[in-house]
């Protein structure tokens, strides 16, 4: 969902640590002001519930800091687990490969072969079923120790098709996938469209103009738009 709704487009820099390999990212949207928010609501919401069966009140509080660790839920899982930090993992997922963004003939998108099932649907896709007899790759084990050649062996590949092809094909074989949007291409996303994400709003003194909507949708209760 990073990648459709924009954020990984936004972020994306270079050069490339290693050609087509590894991303260096910078995350620009604030999102330990935002995480902090949500957290410091849930927790009021969640002391409201407690006040309502006990009586009683209570001070609640988070921090940016600890809204920050929460994001680290799989670097910290492998921290604690092997007693190093796994360092910078660009847009590859710590535990699975290939699962990470893949340059296309004509921009970027998304693999997600996070198992064995879908790395079999992935080469099928590929045309290039003979990837499961080399033991670089024939487990996730494998492919995550041989994770550099594993990318280019199969960017390679990705280049020669467009993003929409390589989506139209890895939707047919049943392949997680989709593409890295830019923020004015997630605007015009048929399910940001559909879902009332970026809505018209008219404020008095600067007159009408587009923001983002209401994330959260009811069955009841209506969502007003602001006047401004």
């Amino acid at each position: 969902m990073n990648r459709y709704g924009g954020m990984v487009s936004d972020n994306m820099s270079w050069p490339y640590q290693q050609r087509y390999v590894v991303i260096a990212w910078y995350v620009h949207p604030t999102l330990t002001d935002i995480t902090a928010g949500i957290l410091g609501a849930t927790g009021v919401l969640a002391a409201l519930i407690n006040r309502e069966k006990t009586g009683e009140g209570q001070r609640v509080d988070t921090s940016l800091f600890e809204a920050g660790i929460v994001h680290t839920y799989w670097q910290s899982a492998i921290a604690v687990a092997t007693g190093k930090s796994p360092g910078p993992l660009g847009s590859a997922h710590p535990l699975t490969a290939p699962y990470q963004a893949f340059k296309t003939k004509d921009n970027w998108i998304t693999v997600g072969a996070s198992n064995q099932k879908t790395w079999l649907r992935l080469i099928k896709a590929l045309n290039k079923k003979e990837l499961q007899e080399d033991e670089r790759f024939n487990s996730n084990d494998n492919r995550m120790s041989n994770l550099n050649s594993l990318v280019e062996v199969l960017q390679k590949e990705i280049l020669k098709k467009t993003s929409k092809e390589w989506i139209d094909i890895f939707d047919k074989e049943g392949l997680p996938c989709g593409p890295i949007n830019s923020i004015t291409e997630m605007h015009n996303d048929p399910h940001t469209i559909d879902r009332k994400m970026i809505i018209e709003v008219e404020n008095k003194k600067a007159g009408k103009s587009k923001a983002i909507g209401m994330p959260i949708k009811f069955s009841k209760s209506k969502t007003e738009k602001s006047k401004g």
